[in-house]
């Protein structure tokens, strides 16, 4: 289950990119490269791409700007990425190879992110990332890797959900149906029309970083299980299943309560559709026994909603305690009650202020947190 926080943080890491200008990039080309004409326009045309990648995405001209509509920000995985605790541009790109596809007009471009400690002589490897170059006329544009891998996977729409499975696995009818049932359940306490959503529904959190363009990332190795949602309205899925309530809870809450503390968004996916594989009621148990001997800090959880705290390796502690937070306000208020509170919070609001809108402060939050746990 951990992957779901770990691959959360990445991404929120990683997409919260500047207005900055062009910078300066180090691309080193490994001698494996060939140095064609047409290569040569590709690495020309990567260093301008990489030298530029971290200004407004939606106007980089050397990327493919259909896949924008498609995945909203298609190279969000290595948007930032050079920026370590030794510096902001300490892994720099490394292109490795440029390889041959079936279509004579797409290449897959594989970079990996080095950093050289000095004070230890140590390379440091940040991932290797693929993306796939166009070859248009005399120019070239890049594209997502996942648009291109999942045009091998089968498609099949069940109701508002576009799926896309590996080859490595078979479509779970029962999943699906499964799935439509939780959905008419989301709509009915969002009050909303369903969302249509492109599930990729992959055989584990590996086969999750591949898709997404990942040869390595020191991410994918974490949990056996795991996923993620993404902008435009995007589930992938690492747990071998057609069943992803928690993840498509967040598709919902960004949709319709878009300035939701994180905190509440990960405790509402928790409350509503569960974590890993158990449901809230399981979770909550395991939480109230282990209060009993062990006092997590409510308020720096609260205000660290991705903290690596786990029972037994399963359960998510600060994710409970954003659940406990809506049960309350659920409890108090009533689902609409409770929802127009979230759709009313600003951006960049403090989370303080509407947890207060529950009755919820520093001081007391211990206490009503454990009348939540103590209730039937």
């Amino acid at each position: 289950m951990k992957i779901v926080l770990l691959i959360t943080i990445f991404l929120i890491t990683i997409s919260c990119t500047s207005q900055e200008q062009k910078a300066t990039v180090q691309l080193s080309v490994s001698p494996a490269v060939k140095q064609t004409k047409e290569n040569s326009t590709i690495i020309s045309t990567l260093k301008l791409f990489l030298e530029t990648k971290n200004s407004d995405p939606a106007k980089n001209i050397y990327w493919k700007q259909s896949d924008f509509n498609e995945f909203v920000y298609p190279y969000a995985a290595i948007a930032t990425i050079e920026k370590s605790k030794f510096g902001p541009d300490y892994y720099q790109p490394s292109l490795m190879e440029i390889i041959k596809t079936d279509d004579p007009l797409k290449k897959i471009v594989k970079i990996a992110y080095i950093g050289y400690n000095y004070e230890t002589n140590e390379n440091l490897i940040q991932c290797i990332y693929n993306v796939i170059a166009n070859v248009e006329g005399d120019k070239i544009v890049f594209s997502s890797y996942t648009g291109y891998a999942a045009l091998s996977w089968k498609k099949l729409t069940r109701e508002s959900i576009t799926y896309y499975v590996s080859p490595s696995r078979s479509f779970s009818n029962t999943d699906a149906e499964k799935q439509q049932k939780d959905i008419e359940k989301l709509c009915a306490f969002f009050n909303s029309q369903p969302i249509p959503i492109r599930y990729f529904s992959c055989t584990n959190p590996i086969e999750v970083f591949n898709l997404k363009g990942f040869d390595y990332n020191t991410m994918m190795y974490a949990s056996s299980t795991g996923g993620l949602a993404e902008e435009g309205n995007i589930i992938y899925s690492g747990n071998n299943s057609e069943y992803y309530t928690h993840e498509i809870v967040h598709i919902y809450t960004h949709s319709i309560c878009p300035y939701i503390p994180k905190i509440i968004d990960e405790g509402l996916a928790t409350y509503l559709g569960g974590s890993g594989k158990f449901d809230y009621k399981w979770h909550k148990n395991e939480l109230k026994k282990h209060i009993q001997n062990n006092k997590p800090d409510y308020t720096y959880l609260v205000e660290n909603p991705f903290e690596r705290l786990y029972i037994n390796d399963e359960t998510p502690i600060p994710y409970l305690i954003g659940a406990l937070i809506c049960e309350k306000g659920i409890t108090d208020l009533g689902s609409v009650g409770f929802l127009k509170i979230l759709r009313e919070h600003p951006e960049n609001a403090n989370t303080w202020d509407l947890l207060a809108k529950l009755g919820i402060t520093r001081e007391n939050i211990e206490f009503e947190l454990h009348k939540i746990l103590d209730r039937k």
